[in-house]
């Protein structure tokens, strides 16, 4: 069955990205509908950066290898283009290309579009603040390969008007959310962070310019994997009897849910970390499941902040294996919506669109745009 979170197997599953890229005017561009929720992550069409990206993007029908695109020297048909917040990635094919709707731009990729800024590296930092007063946290990288604060984050904060992330802006992002939520008591004047910038999240965000990719210190999920492993043998000396507690911010779940895969064989078990999920942007499911295994403790319900509605429940209602461990946790959005009830709303959208393509009526199908109005209308908007 189509999922809006996997790649489709064929061009022959692509669906028209808007009502104007349908040949009428231009070339017709078709977009992978596994790209639904990588496209609502990255592109709110409510903003003005997301207007620009959703009109360059119809702008293919005219100028789709055109100068301003970057080819593929290894592939003349492959090509990506800077449409201000996200990178697309695209193919153009002619008339009788083998499984495919036949000439036209077909949208395989779209990644978060990344400056260089300040450059920081991931990975583990520590995050202390003078005054307890908000804005006052001051990150520094860490030299140890654990935790020995109560309170652990993991995630980033983008600044959008540079386009760059910035462990700075992160830190004081979640410290005041501490200051806010937090036990004071536990937290005192400081907490780690395991900083996460998109370019280390499964492929998440690219560079503007290859040449400003740096340099990592190994791979995200690896190391994360070590943080926690490490943070777990050394728990007796550091914590008493407390229990390291784990924030999980947005893109975060995705780099934990990869640290987790490390760790399923290593025979270590976590059961003296809890976790607790922000904005979670990743298989809930699955995580929970990981999770369980490896008897860490999850805070049955999960943290929303300021205009993530869409873009968060739209990440858990692709996901099956939620279904399951929800009526062990019964995460909760709000009175009116269960992460289950948009799991079926979902997909039986998904069906509906397979039995669309498998009828080859992909042409009478809503396009693209259409579809992810549908989604924000039932499921809430940005």
């Amino acid at each position: 069955m189509t999922s809006f979170s996997t790649p489709a197997q064929s061009f022959n599953s692509y669906i028209f990205f808007d009502r104007d890229t349908r040949g009428e005017n231009g070339r017709k561009v078709y977009i992978d509908p596994g790209l639904v929720t990588r496209f609502v992550e990255l592109v709110n069409p409510t903003t003005p950066s997301g207007k620009q990206s959703l009109e360059k993007m119809i702008g293919l029908k005219n100028s789709a290898a055109g100068v301003s695109s970057q080819s593929n020297q290894s592939n003349s048909s492959q090509h990506r283009l800077d449409c201000g917040p996200v990178i697309v990635t695209y193919s153009v094919l002619q008339s009788g290309t083998p499984n495919s709707h036949g000439e036209g731009v077909y949208i395989t990729n779209i990644q978060e579009s990344l400056n260089k800024g300040k450059g920081h590296l991931p990975g583990l930092y520590d995050v202390k603040s003078r005054s307890l007063s908000k804005g006052d946290w001051h990150p520094e990288k860490s030299n140890d390969q654990k935790i020995s604060t109560y309170i652990g984050a993991i995630g980033a904060v983008l600044e959008p008007k540079d386009q760059a992330y910035s462990v700075e802006k992160t830190a004081n992002a979640f410290g005041d959310l501490f200051l806010t939520n937090a036990n004071g008591k536990r937290l005192g004047n400081s907490f780690s962070l395991y900083y996460t910038p998109s370019f280390v999240v499964d492929q998440l965000g690219t560079w503007r310019i290859p040449e400003q990719k740096i340099i990592k210190e190994g791979n995200g999920a690896v190391e994360l994997a070590k943080v926690l492993i490490e943070t777990e043998k050394h728990y007796w000396s550091d914590m008493g009897e407390r229990q390291h507690h784990w924030y999980v911010f947005g893109h975060g779940a995705k780099l934990l849910s990869d640290a987790l895969k490390q760790l399923r064989n290593s025979g270590q078990p976590l059961k003296h970390q809890s976790f607790e999920f922000i904005d979670p942007k990743a298989n809930l499911g699955l995580l929970l499941e990981n999770l369980e295994r490896l008897q860490a403790d999850v805070t049955n319900r999960v943290g929303r902040t300021e205009g993530t509605n869409l873009v968060t429940r739209l990440h858990q209602g692709v996901n099956d294996q939620l279904q399951n461990q929800v009526k062990a946790l019964p995460f909760k959005w709000n009175n009116a919506s269960t992460l289950t009830a948009d799991t079926q709303t979902i997909k039986s959208l998904a069906q509906r669109l397979d039995k669309s393509l498998a009828g080859g009526t992909a042409r009478q199908l809503p396009p693209f745009t259409g579809l992810i109005a549908k989604l924000s209308t039932v499921l809430g908007g940005w």
